[in-house]
């Protein structure tokens, strides 16, 4: 996100602003169980349609 906000910033412009939705930093890249990755997607999906 850090990486490519930028570039979608400057293509969009400041009539569309950006807000990242998804896991917060952490030095693993997986949630380590698939009972907490299902319930932190979902979470996830929830707030990205909520959006509006």
């Amino acid at each position: 996100w850090e990486f490519v906000r930028p570039y979608l910033q400057n293509m969009l412009g400041d009539k569309t602003p950006l807000r990242y939705i998804g896991r917060p930093r952490r030095a693993s890249p997986a949630e380590g169980s698939t009972t907490w990755h299902n319930v932190n997607q979902q979470a996830i999906v929830k707030k990205a349609f909520e959006i509006g």
